[in-house]
């Protein structure tokens, strides 16, 4: 009988139940903070080449010129499924002061498929710039 009451007061089992609790939820995080980083990397680079590629753009460089420094831009990590539109098509030699608005859009796939029965696949991100033609 003193034996039973001394192991039913026993800690020893509670660290790892603790463990076995917490643990899931940390690994959780962990990953959603990896794919928010990898989401919020990509989001900068697709803002970031839309600028360059108006910028461009609006210094009346032509429609391969421009599509070269968005890519350039991209630094090649994101080039290859990204999507590009300019706002007249890509007629860049429209009168002085007219706005010039490029958009680029990528699609982002989630490394966490846990998150990703959350938020689908995919996350589509676009970056979107508007410059005047000098």
């Amino acid at each position: 009988m003193v034996q039973m009451r001394k192991l039913l007061r026993s800690e020893r089992g509670q660290t790892m139940v603790e463990t076995a609790i917490v643990l899931p939820v940390v690994i959780f995080m962990l990953v959603a903070m990896v794919d928010a980083g990898r989401v919020f990397h990509a989001w900068i680079v697709v803002t970031n080449s839309a600028r360059e590629g108006a910028r461009a753009g609006a210094a009346r460089q032509s429609a391969d010129v421009v599509e070269n420094r968005i890519e350039a831009a991209m630094n090649g990590w994101l080039c290859d499924d990204a999507e590009t539109t300019c706002s007249d098509n890509g007629n860049i030699q429209g009168t002085s002061g007219t706005a010039l608005q490029i958009q680029v859009s990528r699609d982002v796939t989630l490394l966490s498929p846990l998150i990703a029965a959350f938020w689908g696949d995919t996350v589509t991100l676009t970056g979107d710039a508007t410059m005047q033609l000098e």
